[in-house]
């Protein structure tokens, strides 16, 4: 089966922050594309995220 969410999320942070390293050293080397496609995937984390957080908040009785 896959991985769990949690380790996802461990996996995520380890790599963006190899990832925040690469950008500073070669990020000017990047595409438009490249650099658009990494903007909108990280738009769409931020969203779920934001959407998680006020579940968790609200609780799931209130969620909509």
């Amino acid at each position: 089966m896959g991985m769990d969410v949690s380790q996802a999320v461990k996996d995520f942070v380890i790599q963006s922050k190899e990832l925040v390293h690469l950008l500073r050293r070669e990020g000017r080397g990047l595409s438009e594309v490249e650099l658009h496609m990494l903007r909108s995937q990280l738009h769409i984390l931020e969203i779920e995220a934001t959407n998680l957080q006020t579940f968790k908040q609200l609780g799931p009785d209130r969620a909509a």
